[in-house]
């Protein structure tokens, strides 16, 4: 319910959401609830939580792109006849994406089940998968913790700003950062899930002999 009320608020008050974005938020979250009930396994939450941060890796790639641009200061030649500086092309690359409510909803939902699915696997774990569990949780907060207190108001910026101003991207190196933090901690997660994963698979193949 909390998490609920935070995806809500979020999408109401900082995206200005009408009804049809506040009932696809509720819809989001329903289907997350509907991962994480606890008749799920804990393989159905990792394979999950997998295509998930496949999805991240992807949108992180194409925004690393763009965060090279803006700290190199190097435009691609784009063949138009108007010259654009760096910031400027990623200035309009950063404000069309950030408005797209597709990507927005796709984010905030891979944000949103990483961070609960890596708490109900530290609970609902077995005793000897603990462990792992109790490293991935803190590690998922400091991917999270990253990208929301660095990457997220700047984005913020961008995404309410219709004026460009080169300004924006002063210290943009502080988002390469983040993001690099935010990309490993993703592959450590990663890791660290994989042999309880190893552990499903072989259970179920020894019950089915």
């Amino acid at each position: 319910c909390g998490s609920l009320a935070v995806v809500i608020g979020i999408v109401r008050i900082s995206f200005k959401g009408g009804t049809i974005e506040t009932a696809g938020a509720v819809l989001m979250l329903s289907v997350i609830l509907l991962l994480l009930d606890r008749r799920r396994s804990a393989a159905v939450l990792i394979v999950a939580g997998y295509c998930t941060c496949c999805v991240i890796i992807g949108c992180m790639v194409i925004d690393g792109a763009f965060d090279a641009i803006v700290i190199a200061d190097a435009a691609p030649a784009l063949g138009i006849s108007m010259v654009l500086s760096a910031r400027e092309v990623a200035f309009i690359y950063y404000h069309a994406m950030l408005n797209n409510l597709l990507v927005n909803a796709t984010v905030l939902f891979c944000v949103v089940y990483l961070t609960l699915a890596a708490l109900a696997l530290a609970f609902r774990s077995e005793p000897h998968h603990r462990p792992h569990f109790r490293v991935l949780v803190p590690v998922s907060l400091i991917g999270n913790s990253a990208y929301s207190c660095v990457i997220v108001p700047r984005y913020y910026k961008l995404r309410r700003e219709a004026t460009f101003d080169p300004a924006y991207f002063d210290g943009w190196e502080a988002v390469g950062v983040a993001r690099i933090v935010a990309a490993v901690a993703i592959l450590i997660g990663i890791r660290i899930a994989f042999p309880v994963l190893c552990d499903f698979a072989v259970s179920t193949s020894r019950k089915r002999a």
